[in-house]
């Protein structure tokens, strides 16, 4: 019965009114992908944790729209529009869209708006911590990094501080790439958080930058 008056109400709502709606539908198993995602470039940055569940249940669906609309993005040179696409596809574990936007490039353009993007359109902060604790090097930690260290200190949740703070202090000390070390030390300075102490060795370690 709820269904039923959720899929009425949303076919007959104006356009500011479906966002929640939708949200409500993707609860009960019907994920309006194409539209959430159509929402994106418009919506809050409270809206995020909202998008990232409601897409979440249709994850394969939501994947190759979320490609689909990085491709127009890519077309229309929307770079804002294209990080926030692969935040999202971060939170529902697709890191593709953030690898290829944070590669080395000769223009740096789309890395340095995917972390000035990021910085404030991010959703949990501990989920992300979560998926750079688990990757190896890959292009878009040291960017997600500093996204995360450029949210004001003063707006960090105490869970995202406890889920961030021994992640930075482990890839300051242990990642082998330059790039990973100076923003896990930056982020961790932005913070106020403690630089742990790193060994100083007489030559070169094996891997290490």
């Amino acid at each position: 019965m709820v269904l039923a008056e959720l899929r009425e109400t949303y076919e007959t709502v104006d356009e500011p009114r479906k966002l929640s709606l939708a949200y409500a539908l993707a609860h009960y198993g019907d994920v309006r992908v194409e539209f959430l995602v159509s929402q994106v470039g418009s919506a809050l940055p409270v809206e995020v944790d909202n998008l990232v569940t409601a897409i979440g249940k249709s994850e394969t669906e939501a994947i190759a729209a979320l490609e689909l609309a990085a491709r127009t993005a890519e077309r229309e040179k929307n770079w804002q529009y294209k990080a926030r696409l692969a935040m999202l596809a971060l939170h529902i574990k697709s890191p593709s869209l953030a690898q290829e936007m944070c590669r080395s490039r000769s223009d740096p353009i789309q890395r340095t708006l995917f972390i000035e993007e990021c910085s404030t359109w991010h959703g949990d902060l501990s989920k992300l911590a979560q998926h750079v604790a688990d990757k190896e090097v890959v292009p878009q930690r040291s960017a997600i990094i500093l996204a995360v260290g450029s949210v004001p200190v003063a707006g960090v949740l105490p869970h995202e501080k406890q889920a961030w703070e021994p992640v930075l202090a482990n890839l300051y000390t242990t990642a082998p790439d330059t790039p990973t070390h100076s923003a896990a030390g930056w982020a961790l300075w932005k913070w106020k958080l403690n630089l742990p102490e790193v060994t100083t060795s007489k030559s070169p370690a094996d891997g290490m930058d």
